[in-house]
């Protein structure tokens, strides 16, 4: 069972909304050399509750989900199409460490901000 498969029988077995983790997504899909946009219709994004995003960094040919630096492009854009596909509640960045200039913070946020309202997620 992969791992759409998985989350996708948990969810339905515990009748629980998912905290989507797009960064995580995306990391998953790179470092097991999958085309996460071909798989993209296997999620299920009617669960969908809340996502949280974040940066990542490489380490010996590894992407991590380190929660340390900006938001890639290739985080941002799935994010964008996971807000297209789920009736999401909330988009939570997270940052745990190397923390930048409490401006460049609220730019992310004003970007997530920006993704939901266009998919008129919230006003």
């Amino acid at each position: 069972m992969d791992e759409a498969a998985f989350l996708t029988e948990v969810l339905r077995r515990t009748c629980c909304g998912w905290l989507c983790d797009v960064t995580n997504l995306y990391t998953n899909a790179v470092n097991r050399g999958a085309d996460l946009d071909r798989e993209l219709d296997r999620w299920p994004w009617d669960r969908v509750v809340q996502m949280h995003f974040a940066g990542g960094h490489w380490r010996d040919g590894i992407l991590i989900d380190s929660h340390a630096y900006s938001t890639s492009p290739e985080v941002w854009r799935l994010l964008d199409e996971a807000v297209a596909r789920s009736s999401v509640k909330g988009i939570i960045l997270e940052r745990d460490e190397n923390l930048p200039p409490f401006g460049d913070l609220v730019d992310e946020l004003a970007r997530a901000r920006a993704i939901g309202s266009r998919y008129g997620r919230w006003h």
